[in-house]
This record gives C-alpha cells, sequence and structure tokens, in this order.
C-alpha cells in the first residue's frame, strides 16, 4: 500500500486528492487489518481513509463526498488552478481536422 501511495503522489499532479478506501467493512469477521491501524497509515502517508461496503452501501456516497471535500477545499484555498482542470480533449478535438458530427453520428469517420 505504502508504494502505490508513493507512486500516485510522484506520478499525478502535485495537488492530488487521495482517499484509501478499505472495502467490505461487513465482514468484520475476516478483518486483516484493524480500523485503527489502518487510518494511522493513513494520517501517516498524509493520505484520507475510510471503510465501506458494497454489500449494503455504508460509507460508499461518504467516500465520494469526503473526496469531492477535499478537492473543493484546495480550490478554495488556490491550491487547485481550475484552469488546469478544463478538458485537453475538447481543447485538442477544436484544433483538429475532426468533421463536426454527423446528425446522430459522433463524426470520427469523417478524419
Amino acid at each position: 500500500m505504502e508504494q502505490w501511495i508513493k507512486d500516485a503522489k510522484d506520478l499525478a499532479r502535485p495537488d492530488i486528492s487521495l482517499c484509501v478506501i478499505g472495502n467490505k467493512k461487513d465482514l468484520k469477521q475476516l478483518r486483516a487489518v484493524e480500523m485503527v491501524d489502518a487510518a494511522k497509515f493513513c494520517q501517516d502517508q498524509g493520505v484520507q481513509y475510510i471503510e465501506t461496503s458494497a454489500l449494503n452501501g455504508e460509507n460508499v456516497e461518504e467516500a465520494f463526498n469526503m473526496l469531492t471535500k477535499n478537492i473543493l477545499v484546495k480550490i478554495e484555498q488556490g491550491l487547485i488552478n481550475t484552469d488546469d482542470l478544463k478538458p485537453k480533449l475538447f481543447t485538442s478535438l477544436n484544433n483538429s481536422t475532426v468533421a463536426p458530427p454527423a446528425q446522430g453520428g459522433c463524426g470520427c469517420r469523417n478524419v
């Protein structure tokens, strides 16, 4: 896990928001890592942590909300430049030779 987090931080944007999600929270009897240990590890790594259960939906929405809130806080603090978030694909397509989509099609065969 430590190497995955390091790789994500090394290879992604410097303002990346990371969250480790422990799944199968409902299977307490099969737990390999205690929640306290996982939370401490993530705190030491500087990433968020939450446990979820896909079976009953526990904390699934909360995980998305937590990560989204973290990103919004970074934007508000000026740590993320929103100009960098504009889709590059559309910029590239607008400057290419791809024809506008025909009615009912995407236009990708008109190159």
